[in-house]
């Protein structure tokens, strides 16, 4: 379980299932991947899962 400070809140965008792992892509707040990093973790419903890419998009 996850114990640290909720700093932001996201949207889960997609949810892609593999056999051995699933992946979440996750619309957060502008400039919230300035504070994250590989290997580091986040929260997803109470979840500490851990970050395995940083993708940036850049929104029109």
């Amino acid at each position: 379980m996850f114990t640290g400070i909720v700093s932001a809140q996201g949207e889960i965008k997609l949810i892609k299932k593999n056999n051995s792992y699933t992946s979440l892509s996750i619309d957060a707040p502008k400039g919230f991947a300035k504070n994250i990093k590989k290997g580091g973790s986040i929260s997803v419903n109470g979840v500490c899962l851990t970050i395995k890419k940083i993708m940036l998009e850049k929104k029109a």
